[in-house]
């Protein structure tokens, strides 16, 4: 938070300096990610799909730029990456079958993300 001042003068041949001021309280804007993960099917056996889905928010009153979300999965899971999908951005072309990275891109206050991720239960 910062206070900006400004003042104005105005003179004439035959007057005196006259000045006004006027202040302003400039708030910086905040920007706020929120993630949440859920997982469907919560039981399954080896070789079944599952849909990982992860919602990215902003939830702060500026945008937020250059958003990049990245999930890494456990030994267990086998991400198909070719077929994960975004609402925002674009799925990263450095992802694979144990890692999947999203270039959102810059997301607005109050808006959200959803990406989807199809994976595979594989035996350790």
């Amino acid at each position: 938070m910062s206070i900006v001042t400004n003042k104005a003068t105005a003179k004439g041949t035959n007057t005196l300096l006259a000045s006004g001021n006027a202040a302003v309280t400039v708030n910086d804007a905040e920007t706020t990610l929120n993630v949440t993960s859920s997982v469907s099917p919560l039981v399954l056996l080896v070789g079944e799909t599952l849909i990982y889905t992860i919602t990215v928010t902003n939830t702060g009153d500026a945008t937020a730029t250059d958003v990049i979300v990245e999930d890494t999965a456990p030994p267990q899971i086998s991400f198909n990456f070719t077929n994960a999908s975004t609402t925002a951005g674009t799925i990263d072309s450095s992802s694979n079958t144990n890692y999947i990275k999203v270039n959102v891109g810059d997301l607005n206050s109050a808006s959200s993300a959803i990406i989807t991720i199809p994976a595979s239960a594989i035996s350790t």
